[in-house]
């Protein structure tokens, strides 16, 4: 066979080999989007709850997405801010422009985990009059932290993952409502779920 024979060959194989592995990416989303309908239905009434599901939806559908297409960690940390950008300009009055800016600062200065401080604390006093922005701004803080100590530890995605879930039902329990153990129990049944 000649090199013209063997290269068609590959390109069915890497052709065949793509979709399997988009036929599974399909999959994964379709047991997300499952978990998330059962997790809501159980515990939709309550709208912390309901938020939380929709947290964790995405959170599984990010991840999967970077597993997919080889996202490093920057490149899932920016998706990861886009994301909440696009959900803030949505459902609120915060301006899109600004919050695009603010992230734009903080990956201009943040690659090390006291510069992220310092973007932080000058935006937060440039920010100070609007508890919209100083709430996103820590956001972005927070983001970046766990993505530079992920990075700087070597750790997994899906270990990332987890320590975003957790400080994410930590932030939400703070008050005692809902209170964290409720949280965990959603988070152990979602996964449950995604393993169905």
């Amino acid at each position: 066979m000649n090199d013209t024979g063997t290269k068609e060959i590959n390109k069915f194989e890497n052709f065949d080999a793509i979709y399997a592995r988009e036929l599974e990416v399909q999959r994964d989303l379709e047991k997300i989007e499952v978990a998330y309908v059962k997790t809501v239905e159980k515990y939709g009434e309550y709208s912390d709850l309901k938020s939380f599901a929709e947290y964790l939806r995405t959170m599984e559908k990010l991840f999967q997405e970077s597993k997919f297409r080889n996202r490093g960690f920057e490149q899932s940390r920016d998706e990861m801010i886009q994301l909440r950008i696009k959900l803030l300009a949505k459902n609120s009055a915060m301006d899109e422009d600004v919050l695009n800016a603010i992230h734009a600062y903080f990956k201009q200065v943040g690659h090390t985990a006291e510069k992220i401080y310092a973007a932080s604390e000058e935006l937060l006093e440039k920010y100070k009059d609007d508890p919209g922005c100083r709430e996103f701004i820590l956001y972005i803080r927070d983001i970046f932290i766990n993505f530079f100590n992920a990075e700087r530890e070597q750790i997994s995605m899906d270990e990332l993952k987890n320590r975003l879930i957790k400080a994410r039902m930590e932030a939400l329990s703070g008050k005692g409502d809902p209170d964290l153990l409720t949280l965990e129990n959603i988070y152990k049944e979602f996964n449950v779920l995604l393993k169905k």
